[in-house]
């Protein structure tokens, strides 16, 4: 008796003989056997070079003969034989049985043949050609597959044979998930059926998958079926109350959720729970009303609604919707209930000596209603369940989870329950009762389409803008959305909170504490997040206190934590619900607070907050606080730090001294609006008071802070005019600390703008002040700048000396090191610099790496530029271009996170020709162009940043590879003119002191040429 063989090739390959499972000892006699079976037959030649194609002809034959033999061994009789020793072939007399074959032949088509891809996970190495016909195959096969089931669905559909439809069309977009034709299919079969949220899902489904996919959107024939399901809900509504734009169906998850539950409520014999929730707004009345309108189930539907002022009344809910179930059941049957309805009120269940309703009690309900319901299934909708009473609830949940009475609750509130309904919620849900929908915001997505589609009807438009505001606002609430649009619509602020606003807001905060009011009161008069000891010390609550209502308030959605810098703050969640507790304190009272919260701040000062904003918040709490110098005292040094922090080249001190200061990311235009409004702050306090010294010191910070702030961007008359106005007051009023930093900042004008002359009798006035005011410190900075100031006029061993005494200042003690240690890079990037006049390339280099070792991990952005570009020269200097290149892209990456421009035209120079030596022309080309556009109009620029624009263009057509590299368009960046012309310009223009390297390398190169 022969043995079947029989080949599953459709999912996971086995090969049975008799029922039992072959396992073969190699994977290519696998590969050999699935071949044969689908191709009967293969030459030797083409087998062999199938499954060893990197062999010789010799090995790879020799290979197949064994395989044939292992395989034949393992199967126990030739299976696979030689005909005329060329051909391989199955063995004719041995039967063999294989799904593919069921899968084309089989009428009826059986679609569980196809378990899954031809071959699954089935793979040979190295062998690219075997691989292609796998490849093959399994198209071949899905095709024909997903032909045949194809035609099979739509036969099932027409002969309304429904039951396995949905398995089916599943299965054929699991095997090409991208195929329209397969949704369309669904959405049809759906619409067919009347289950129209099914359709809207799953047309949301395949818009986001092609849009996330492919970035395209479904064709107009899936749009049509879309439109065609959105028609119907329209038409099949009862009533046009609160209408809502078609936006609302993007809900459909929960609306499938929905289906589901009902669905399976109408075909069982039990009672369920199906609670909604989510915020006050959010839709969810109007989703459940939709969902009823649409649904053609045949059901009795009771609604009610909870009120708050009969939340206390025990009994109440439980009566009422007893009462409206007797209204229905006349209405639709014509049944005289009342009696027997009147028999299980609440007074008629409850006996005044027991707290709770007996069993037995509960007992007659059941039996007074399982006859009432006899035929008919009943939904029964509480709306504002939040403000259900207990005793109601508890008969409730008996019913639902004691007897199988056709009743499905829907409980529709916001999750503001009390913690007694809240714990019969939660035994609900772990008996498997409560099934649970959360009806959640729209999407900043859904709310553009949502204020769109209100402002249609109106004929309007509203900006990108204006709509991102209603979103940050509401939290994509839908209430607050369409009150904002109607808002909009008038004119009118679109956050001011309308009474349908501030009701939905007093709903939401519903059974809150006067101790958990007077939170949400004060967390909305802070900015952002507010830290736990700070809120502690302001509301005066006790530790356990104040946790309970904590605790309450993150049940209620209300709040929120977060980290911000290390330490854990909590805010409002909601911006709205914010708003609404601020617009509705007392206006005296506000003010006090603010200046609690103020003084609180000022008092612990660091321990609350611990950056650079702690300065801000003081100021806008003293500012509302109408303390408005005080307020101008502390915006100023939120300022001058920030201010500080970017744009100092080399600051004074080091930021160790001052604590840990956050990195602000300021735009000019920001730091210039602030500036604009302290100015009028301060132009009002003036026309407004007698002027006192306060308000100077004031005055005097001010200009000073602006006038900084306009020299380091190079704004320098402005700059420079505030600087003077500042050494002329600080004068007047004896206030030598401004005094000397006005000198500081007229010394680094000087060193931007190459003064030499104006830099050294800034420095003696400073030196001067700093010897009157025994500043020793200061002394050793200035001792810095002085020989900076020498470099400049090329008073080089002066200089050295002068670097050296600072260093030696500001080195004896490690403490003293440590505060200054930017100085102290300066000082060594300058003896760098003479190192490099001097040709003294190597010590430059270890110069500038002692440098660079006193800002590691000290976060000043500016020195880290000025002190990498300087590093990149110094290796270039030397012939190591790549390394010089590495550090010039770094000095370039980090400046253009500052608004930081200080020899940003050497930097670019630089980096230009470093890449053209090292043959980069795009990126040497790109910065040539970078430089040239950095310094327009060139006439304005100043003469050293000139002189660095000549020498890059001088050196490129003096070097014979530079000028070569560079044709055409780039050659056109050199002005047509002959190199003699760049050459004397640069030399005409650059310092024959401080770019006397520069110098050095042109002239060096044009006597190598």
């Amino acid at each position: 008796m022969n043995h079947v063989l029989y080949g599953q090739l459709l999912g996971n390959p086995i090969i049975y003989l008799d029922d039992e499972m072959i396992h073969f000892p190699f994977a290519k006699i696998n590969a050999l056997v699935y071949y044969l079976l689908i191709n009967q037959t293969v030459s030797r030649e083409e087998m062999a070079s199938l499954l060893w194609p990197d062999k010789t002809e010799t090995s790879a034959k020799k290979n197949l003969r064994n395989t044939i033999y292992q395989a034949n061994k393992t199967l126990g009789d030739d299976y696979i034989v030689s005909l005329a020793n060329q051909i391989l072939a199955w063995n004719d007399a041995l039967p063999i049985e294989l799904d593919v074959d069921h899968l084309l032949n089989d009428d009826p088509f059986n679609p569980d043949i196809y378990q899954d891809e031809f071959l699954h996970q089935f793979y040979i190495k190295g062998c690219e050609r075997y691989d292609n016909w796998l490849n093959q195959m399994r198209r071949f096969y899905a095709h024909e597959f997903t032909k045949k089931l194809y035609a099979k669905v739509q036969h099932d559909i027409e002969q309304k044979n429904f039951a396995e439809v949905e398995r089916y069309i599943h299965r054929l977009t699991s095997i090409d998930e991208f195929d329209e034709h397969y949704y369309q299919l669904l959405m049809n079969y759906y619409h067919q059926r009347g289950m129209y949220s099914k359709v809207i899902e799953t047309y949301m489904h395949l818009s986001q998958l092609l849009n996330q996919e492919l970035g395209i959107t479904p064709t107009a024939e899936t749009e049509a079926i879309y439109k065609e399901t959105i028609s119907e809900v329209q038409k099949s509504q009862h009533h046009k109350k609160n209408q809502l734009p078609d936006v609302y169906f993007s809900r459909p998850e929960a609306m499938a959720t929905y289906e589901e539950v009902v669905d399976r409520f109408v075909s069982g014999n039990t009672a369920e729970v199906l609670l909604i929730y989510g915020e006050t707004g959010n839709g969810k009345t109007e989703f459940v009303e939709r969902m009823q309108q649409i649904s053609t189930l045949d059901v009795l539907n009771v609604a009610i609604t909870a009120k708050k002022m009969y939340a206390k009344n025990s009994g109440y809910v439980w009566d009422k919707w007893l009462t409206r179930l007797a209204d229905v059941l006349q209405n639709c049957c014509e049944k005289e209930v009342s009696d027997s309805i009147d028999a299980i009120r609440y007074h008629a269940l409850h006996q005044e000596h027991d707290k709770e309703v007996s069993y037995t009690q509960v007992d007659k309900v059941y039996q007074t209603l399982k006859p009432l319901l006899m035929n008919h299934k009943v939904i029964v909708t509480i709306d504002q369940f939040e403000q259900i009473d207990v005793p109601s609830l508890k008969l409730m949940h008996l019913l639902v989870s004691d007897y199988d009475l056709p009743i499905l609750f829907i409980w529709i509130g916001n999750g503001q329950t009390l913690p007694e309904t809240q714990q019969i919620i939660n035994q609900l849900r772990h008996t498997h009762f409560c099934h649970e929908i959360e009806i959640k915001p729209l999407t900043l997505h859904q709310t553009e389409h949502f204020i769109t589609n209100l402002l249609e009807n109106k004929q309007q438009t509203m900006p990108q803008a204006e709509k991102e505001a209603i979103y940050h606002f509401s939290g994509g609430n839908i209430l607050f959305i369409h009150e904002m649009v109607n808002l909009y619509m008038k004119g009118q602020p679109i956050t001011q909170l309308t009474d349908k606003m501030a009701a939905s807001i007093d709903k939401q905060c519903s059974f809150l504490s006067q101790d958990g009011i007077e939170l949400l009161e004060t967390l909305a008069l802070f900015q952002n997040g507010v830290t736990m000891p700070l809120l502690s010390s302001l509301i005066g609550l006790n530790l356990m206190p104040m946790k309970r209502e904590l605790k309450e308030l993150f049940r209620r959605n209300l709040i929120i934590e977060e980290a911000h810098q290390g330490a854990l703050t909590i805010r409002i969640k909601a911006e709205r619900i914010k708003h609404y507790f601020d617009e509705h304190q007392n206006k005296t009272l506000k003010k006090l607070m603010h200046g609690k919260i103020a003084d609180t701040l000022i008092e612990h000062h660091g321990v609350y907050l611990t950056n650079t904003q702690d300065l801000s918040q003081i100021a806008y709490h003293l500012r509302h606080a109408d303390r408005v110098l005080e307020a101008l005292e502390y915006e100023l040094a939120y300022l001058q730090h920030s201010l500080k922090f970017r744009h100092e080249l080399f600051p004074v001190y080091n930021q160790e001294q001052t604590g840990t200061i956050e990195t602000l990311n300021f735009t000019p235009a920001e730091v210039e609006e602030r500036l604009e409004m302290i100015q009028q702050e301060l132009t009002a306090i003036e026309n407004s008071r007698e002027v006192d010294i306060v308000f100077l010191k004031l005055e005097l910070r001010f200009l000073y802070i602006q006038g900084r702030y306009f020299i380091r961007i190079g704004s320098y008359e402005g700059g420079i005019d505030n600087i003077l106005a500042v050494i002329v007051k600080a004068k007047e009023i004896n206030e030598s600390d401004y005094l000397l930093r006005a000198y500081f900042q007229m010394i680094y004008y000087c060193i931007q703008m190459n003064k030499p002359e104006d830099m050294q009798h800034y420095v003696q006035f400073a030196f001067d002040l700093a010897v009157q005011l025994n500043d020793y410190e200061s002394i050793g900075v200035i001792l810095r700048l002085k020989g900076l100031q020498e470099i400049m006029v090329g008073e080089i061993s002066l200089a050295e000396a002068h670097l050296k005494e600072s260093i030696k200042m500001l080195t004896i003690n490690p403490a003293l090191e440590t505060k200054y240690a930017i100085n102290l890079a300066a000082a060594y990037d300058y003896l760098s610099e003479i190192a490099l006049i001097r040709e003294n390339y190597t010590e430059s280099i270890a110069l500038q790496e002692v440098a660079l070792d006193y800002i590691k991990g000290k976060d000043i952005p500016s020195s880290d530029v000025v002190l990498s570009l300087d590093m990149g020269i110094a290796l270039f200097a030397i012939g190591d271009y790549q390394a010089a290149q590495t550090y010039l892209d770094r000095a370039l990456a980090v400046s253009k996170n500052l608004n930081f421009f200080w020899r940003r035209p050497q930097l670019l120079a630089f980096i230009a020709i470093n890449s053209l030596f090292l043959g980069d022309v795009d990126k040497g080309y790109h910065h040539l162009v970078a430089c040239q556009e950095f310094l327009k109009p060139l006439s304005k620029a100043n003469k050293r940043d000139r002189g660095i624009l000549y020498w890059l263009k001088a050196m490129i057509l003096v070097n014979e590879e530079t000028a070569q590299l560079l044709s055409g368009t780039a050659k056109s960046l050199l002005d047509s003119k002959e190199e003699d012309f760049y050459i004397e310009q640069a030399e005409k223009n650059l310092s024959p002191y401080r770019d006397a390297y520069e110098r050095k390398v042109l002239f060096s190169n044009i006597k190598n040429k």
